[in-house]
């Protein structure tokens, strides 16, 4: 799976689970197990990024340096918020409106990720981002061969 299609599929998980939090009865042990879910994609992303980030050669990388960074900045924003709502979710009994404004950060660092990829998969004449990438950016020369 994509980092692109993972991010927005992580978007909707975490727009499901705010809106879990506006009920009045809010079941703890369903959402902390959906949270738990949502944390290892949130890990399987940051890995997927890793693996697309190793596979650029240096054109690449210059040609996205600013995008790649921001997703950086993202990835310890998200790892600060979901810190905070593990301590939130350690309480026996949560507070709903604690644990919403964390939620909603948390959809905006996730949609920023993908709006991240949106852009480098139109640098890349991609129409699915769920497929694989050739490695040519628009604009820029090949890749070279070692």
């Amino acid at each position: 799976m994509g980092c692109y299609k993972l991010s927005s599929d992580l978007v909707h998980h975490v727009w499901d689970m705010h809106k879990a939090l506006s009920k009045n009865a809010v079941d703890w042990s369903a959402f902390r197990n959906r949270y738990a879910d949502m944390k290892k994609g949130e890990q399987l992303l940051i890995t997927e990024h890793e693996e697309f980030v190793s596979g650029l050669n240096n054109g690449q990388r210059s040609w996205w340096e600013s995008r790649l960074k921001k997703i950086m900045a993202i990835e310890f924003k998200l790892q600060a918020r979901m810190g905070a709502i593990e301590g939130e979710l350690k309480e026996k009994m949560p507070i709903s409106r604690k644990i919403m404004p964390l939620f909603v950060d948390l959809e905006g660092q996730f949609k920023e990720w993908k709006d991240c990829y949106g852009q480098m998969g139109a640098d890349m004449d991609i129409e699915n981002l769920d497929q694989k990438s050739t490695g040519k950016i628009r604009g820029l020369p090949e890749p070279q061969k070692p």
